[in-house]
């Protein structure tokens, strides 16, 4: 039986996407500063928004407010996945960090979409 889930930190779609967030952070300081300048600001960005909309739905009192974030934290998930496509394909970013980020990616995608 799985623990009551009594706040947004329960969610394990929110505890993956804090942790997206942590490794595309690393992911992209790692990233040459040309590289990185072109990169950083915006998808850390929206790899952050993916745990902030998590939250902010659940904090709400409508299942239409919650519904409406979690539609609002898929946008920025694939928007962290295609800078993710983008960096593996014009960067020199190490292929299995890359990889980790990108199968996190999907695993919380399919989550937000069941």
């Amino acid at each position: 039986m799985r623990p009551p889930i009594r706040s947004f930190r329960d969610l394990e779609v929110w505890q993956l996407a804090v942790e997206l967030f942590v490794d595309v952070t690393g992911l992209l300081r790692k990233l040459p500063t040309a590289d990185r300048f072109v990169f950083e600001i915006q998808t850390r960005r929206a790899s952050r928004s993916v745990a902030a909309n998590i939250s902010e739905g659940h904090l709400r009192r409508h299942l239409g407010d919650y519904l409406r974030s979690l539609s609002y934290a898929r946008g920025s998930l694939g928007e962290v996945e295609t800078d993710l496509v983008l960096i593996g394909r014009t960067t020199n970013a190490e292929k299995p960090e890359l990889e980790a980020c990108l199968a996190r990616a999907d695993v919380i995608g399919r989550k937000l979409h069941d």
